[in-house]
């Protein structure tokens, strides 16, 4: 009996627990129920947040974007007013100063600017891929953090548990849920705000790089501009007006725009498409002047993408053939140039040196021979650029960026070729006064000029109409010019003087030389760091 009421007690027991255990399992539903709301509270939250922390990503981009406007624009203006002031400089110049040399100067003017125009592509290009990686990095930290948060799971607490034998354990891990997820909006508002700070942070950053992209090709347009105004004054031999007292630039003067230079005309090409490159942050010094209507630089067509990739590719490859054909061009030219010397070097084979002999026309010839080696180098150099331009590292950088170089190199030689006249033109004078004198004024200019092989130079270029050149040396080369008799110690004065006198055009030559090399290597800069984006 007693063993019975044992039993029936102990099931009583182990009834109660069990009845017990059931009501705490269905707790767990109550415990389960609450957490609901609090975890759809916890996503709205989280979606709301996350849109914010986009909004405000949002407007980080639109002021970073507005302030790069705002740089291009000042550095475009600082551009634009310093090729406004050096065009003053070259179209004040007055009618006395040779039209062609002042030509290839605003054409070098317009060159530089075209190639600031691709340099200043290029750094809002490193933004615009910068930005781009940027945007898509901030995006994706958000979207790590919103799913994070949202993909909470609820149902985790039941993990490894069994409901109905320890149900509390699965209650206290829910209530333990409830609070964190209470907890979890204070947390993930400080995380995307972290997340916006350092995004506008690297933002920073790319704006710097940008700042110093601009300044650095901005400095580059700023030596060449100053370039051309050394070369106004050195080649041309003009004089830099004072101060401008308003501030339209100066017109052209009617000599200068009725003769244009007689360069052979670069092949029109399209421009790149390139924004008005305006920029600033702390933009060289500017100079008072004005606008000068920027070239056009039609948009491409965009009627589909598969058409605009086939288009730019049709249009890059008839770039590159005429950039081709105009290389060819100026290697003709080239040849035909260093053939003048071959001429000339028959004339003094077949001229010896002696009182009695056509002793001017031998001297002159020794000068002109003596211009050969200046002329070859200067050859070379354009050389030297244009096979740059062919290699396949160039026709990656863009065909428009590459006839720019070629263009500006062709201009770089037409004006030593100036200099070289004007040396020549110099050495011409000082041998007709040598003689002139040595000769008590027997000799006048007009007879002088009648074999006079110098003066077929003189307003020629022997880089743009060496033709022209050949055909005036053939008629001179055709007289002969004899001194009057002179005593042999007067001969030997007279050559002693012709020495000095040839002496006087080398340093003269070597001088134009050492300009062109000059040029040349500011060119090889503007081609390494515009077009093949070397740092």
């Amino acid at each position: 009996m007693k063993a019975f009421t044992f039993a029936v007690a102990l099931f009583l027991g182990v009834l109660s627990v069990s009845l017990a255990q059931r009501e705490t399992s269905l707790r767990v539903i109550d415990a389960l129920r609450e957490l609901h709301p609090a975890y759809k509270q916890l996503r709205d939250v989280v979606v709301q947040a996350v849109a914010g922390a986009k909004l405000n990503s949002s407007e980080v981009v639109y002021k970073f974007n507005i302030d790069i406007a705002s740089r291009k624009e000042t550095f475009m203006q600082t551009a634009i007013k310093t090729e406004a002031s050096v065009l003053r400089q070259v179209n004040g110049q007055g009618v006395s100063i040779d039209t062609s040399c002042l030509g290839f100067l605003r054409q070098s003017i317009d060159v530089n600017m075209n190639l600031a125009g691709v340099s200043f592509t290029n750094c809002l290009n490193n933004v615009d891929a910068s930005l781009a990686s940027e945007i898509t990095r901030v995006y994706a930290e958000l979207q790590v953090n919103e799913t994070s948060f949202v993909n909470l799971s609820v149902y985790d607490v039941f993990r490894g548990q069994n409901v109905f034998v320890n149900p509390q354990t699965i209650v206290d891990r829910l209530v333990e849920k409830l609070s964190s997820l209470q907890q979890a909006p204070v947390e993930l508002t400080e995380e995307l705000a972290q997340l916006v700070d350092a995004f506008e942070g690297r933002l920073g950053d790319v704006r710097a790089a940008y700042t110093s992209c601009l300044t650095m090709n901005d400095q580059l347009l700023q030596t060449t501009l100053g370039t051309v105004l050394t070369q106004l004054q050195q080649i041309c031999l003009g004089t830099l007006l004072p101060a401008a007292s308003t501030s339209e630039p100066t017109e052209a003067t009617e000599e200068t725009e009725a003769t244009d230079p007689a360069s052979e005309p670069a092949p029109e090409l399209p421009t790149e498409t390139e924004e008005p490159s305006t920029e600033t942050d702390a933009p060289p010094t500017e100079v008072v002047e004005t606008e000068v209507p920027s070239e056009n630089q039609p948009e491409p067509s965009t009627p589909g993408l598969a058409y605009d990739k086939n288009n730019y590719k049709m249009k890059a490859l008839l770039l590159l053939a005429l950039l081709s054909v105009a290389i060819s061009a100026v290697v003709a030219d080239r040849g035909e140039t260093l053939s003048l010397f071959t001429q000339l070097k028959r004339v003094k084979k077949g001229r010896s040196l002696g009182a009695d002999d056509d002793f001017v026309s031998l001297v002159q010839s020794q000068l002109l021979l003596a211009e050969e080696e200046y002329v070859r180098s200067s050859i070379n150099g354009e050389s030297a650029i244009l096979q740059e331009l062919s290699t396949a590292e160039a026709q990656a950088s863009g065909p428009n960026c590459v006839d720019f170089i070629r263009q500006k190199t062709a201009l770089m030689l037409n004006l030593a070729g100036v200099s070289y006249a004007s040396c020549l033109s110099r050495v011409d004078d000082a041998l007709f006064a040598k003689l002139s004198d040595a000769t008590d004024g027997a000799v006048s200019r007009e007879q002088y000029d009648q074999a006079n092989m110098l003066n077929a130079f003189r307003g020629e270029n022997i880089f743009v109409d060496p033709a022209r050149i050949r055909s005036k040396l053939q008629e001179r080369m055709r007289a002969t010019f004899k001194l009057p008799a002179l005593s042999a110690e007067s001969l030997e004065e007279v050559r002693e003087e012709l020495g000095e006198v040839k002496g006087q055009f080398v340093e003269c030559m070597k001088v134009a030389r050492a300009g062109l090399d000059s040029s040349l290597e500011a060119t090889t800069e503007q081609y390494n760091h515009v077009c093949a984006k070397k740092q």
